[in-house]
């Protein structure tokens, strides 16, 4: 059996932390009512609450461990270098669970596995025109040339897609953009055209680190105007991993 890779996607009109159709100490630890405190711009507030609502459902829907845990019981935090991970709030012990998250324009796309040779990351973008001194910065001179042979939608979505295939194996590695972009080439992406007329996933393949323990899996999908990415690190000998999504219905 393949290890799995669960994922959801809400929306801030739909939850009750942005709605605040709930209180915040129903869902919030401490330590998160601290950091919600220090956040001064709406937009921003409404943001990190629906990331952590959403990574907090994904967690009692997904894992049959944590089904019963109440959300004031864990708690997001982070890394040094940014990497979001979670944490039983009373005895401060991180649970071990890999997880990524993504938010753009009033809607949040969470990941996680339970399985421990995995590492995943995330991204969701709008599909939007980017100006040619974005494009020159962060992509290679093929995947520039490629992008420019397309027209229209088609272009957008391609340097949209790549620049979320490549924040997504960035995020998998606990790195961000901290690395240089163009260090992640990816040199194969499916059904490009196919992508504007259904919302199924589809593959891509990277180029990233030279590492014959590691393999890596891409799969993204259009829709809405939106690309969603997710990348997996996984062992060479171990079988592909498999997307799972979870249904966001409110509790």
């Amino acid at each position: 059996m393949s290890d799995l890779i669960y994922w959801v996607v809400s929306l801030d009109e739909q939850t009750p932390c942005v709605t605040y159709s709930q209180p915040f100490e129903s869902y919030l630890t401490e330590y998160e009512l601290t950091r919600l405190g220090l956040l001064r711009f709406p937009k921003r507030r409404a943001e990190w609450l629906l990331g952590r609502w959403t990574m907090k459902y994904l967690l009692r829907h997904s894992l049959a461990d944590y089904t019963g845990l109440p959300p004031v019981r864990v708690q997001l935090k982070n890394e040094p270098e940014g990497m979001p991970y979670l944490e039983q709030a009373s005895e401060g012990k991180r649970l071990p669970i890999y997880i990524s998250i993504s938010h753009r324009e009033h809607r949040a796309f969470c990941a996680l596995t339970s399985a421990p040779a995995l590492q995943v990351g995330v991204d969701l973008e709008l599909v939007e025109s980017r100006p040619p001194s974005f494009l020159e910065d962060y992509f290679t001179a093929q995947e520039y040339d490629t992008g420019l042979a397309l027209k229209g939608l088609e272009r957008d979505i391609w340097f949209t897609l790549l620049w979320s295939l490549k924040e997504s194996v960035l995020k998998a590695v606990g790195k961000g953009l901290r690395l240089d972009t163009r260090n992640v080439v990816i040199h194969q992406v499916d059904d490009l055209t196919g992508a504007i007329q259904d919302t199924n996933w589809r593959k891509a393949y990277v180029t990233f680190e030279k590492d014959n323990a590691v393999q890596w899996c891409l799969w993204w999908r259009y829709m809405d105007r939106f690309i969603y990415s997710v990348a997996v690190r996984f062992p060479a000998d171990a079988k592909m991993p498999e997307l799972a999504e979870v249904s966001p219905l409110l509790d």
